[in-house]
């Protein structure tokens, strides 16, 4: 068959004539890992020189007996991934040499095959490609949504090249979707020469389970959640899986600020003695900060605080006066204050000074007491007794 103005064809590089010891037999071996990586380094040029894809064919000739079995799983292998890149495979066979057992491998490891019997030649499709036109069709809708989603997604195989990725992720990256494709994930997205240790993709290929990992992206410019889940084919086999990564940037600068915020609030208290505490009325729980239980004469922090736990360190001529102001105070709807004396775990007498603010639920009851701020009270040191007050 005669191919018109091959030599043009040839000239632009737009078709190349490859011997099989340069594609299939590398040094005598055959090795499907190696030959599906030439398609994908074919392939790839031709998208960056603006072509749709590339069409390719090859012949069995050369094929050995020796070599059938591994012959058979690459092209089981390569059926179920051509459909995932902008490739036509073209796979011929000579019925002369082929036994039946090896025709029934031929036909169940394609799409759909076309045989010539008599001069003519007759289409004859596979259950697989039913199966998949199926699948299509349930799922007409999912380019669209795929697209449309804000979080970064990839579809990456058991080599780890990009299959393919969406807008959002092709646009973090600062490429097209399309210039994503068979590009290995780790080099473009962590510039190594292999998968991270931390890579949940890289563990989801040992135990062939969903893995969900947080961490900070260098190229990505930001913090992420990494979720790995798992894609087979129609009998099962793992063919890589669906990387959805979200940005979480926002919430961990937001954490970090609370963080900072919070450090900066124990430092105020703890360089001006002011301790800080909560009581909620409603569970009578108390949170307080470190420097309120110091200001009592305890070094750590308390498993727990009562509001009993405070009368009983205040002085007996104190504690009724004490007692009804912050009885008072729960009913009231004012911020308040008063004075009184403690006595200290060590013995030492010390003047504190307390004050508070109400916080108001949604019903307008009253739920929490003692905040100078919203979340604490504050029992601020504001003199030392030399001795036990009389």
């Amino acid at each position: 068959m005669a191919v018109l103005d091959i030599d043009v064809y040839l000239e632009r590089g737009q078709i190349e004539i490859i011997p099989d010891t340069q594609s299939y037999l590398k040094d005598n071996v055959f090795d499907s890992d190696k030959i599906l990586d030439g398609w994908i380094e074919k392939l790839n040029p031709a998208l960056t020189a603006g072509y749709d894809g590339m069409r390719s064919s090859g012949d069995t000739f050369w094929l050995e007996k020796k070599d059938w079995s591994n012959f058979v799983e690459y092209e089981e292998e390569i059926d179920s991934l051509i459909g995932n890149y902008k490739m036509l495979v073209l796979c011929t066979y000579s019925l002369d040499r082929c036994s039946a057992i090896e025709i029934i491998d031929v036909t169940t490891s394609h799409q759909f095959f076309l045989i010539k019997r008599k001069g003519k030649w007759e289409r004859i499709e596979s259950s697989r490609r039913k199966k998949a036109e199926e699948a299509v069709e349930a799922t007409k809708n999912w380019e669209y949504t795929f697209d449309a989603m804000p979080d970064l997604i990839a579809i990456i195989d058991t080599k780890y090249r990009i299959v393919r990725a969406n807008k959002a992720m092709a646009a973090r990256l600062g490429v097209t979707p399309e210039e994503c494709v068979g590009l290995t994930c780790y080099r473009l997205i962590h510039g190594t020469e292999e998968p991270p240790s931390f890579c949940p993709n890289r563990q989801l290929l040992r135990d062939e389970r969903e893995h969900t990992k947080e961490a900070h992206g260098e190229t990505l410019d930001g913090y992420f959640t990494a979720n790995v889940s798992q894609l087979h084919d129609s009998e099962g086999k793992l063919t890589g899986c669906i990387h959805v990564v979200r940005d979480i940037t926002k919430r961990k600068r937001a954490e970090e600020a609370l963080r900072q915020s919070k450090e900066r609030l124990r430092f105020a208290l703890e360089t001006s003695h002011t301790g800080a505490w909560d009581l909620d009325l409603v569970d009578h729980t108390a949170y307080r900060s470190l420097e309120h239980d110091r200001i009592f004469g305890y070094e750590q922090l308390l498993s727990e605080w009562t509001y009993e736990m405070f009368l009983d360190h205040v002085l007996p001529e104190d504690r009724e006066m004490g007692d009804a102001k912050f009885r008072k105070a729960t009913t009231a709807r004012s911020d308040w204050s008063f004075e009184c004396r403690i006595r200290r775990v060590d013995g030492e007498v010390r003047w504190i000074w307390a004050a508070g603010r109400h916080s108001i639920d949604a019903t307008e009851n009253m739920r929490r007491i003692g905040r100078d701020r919203p979340g604490h009270q504050r029992a601020q040191t504001i003199g030392r007794a030399n001795s036990p007050a009389s």
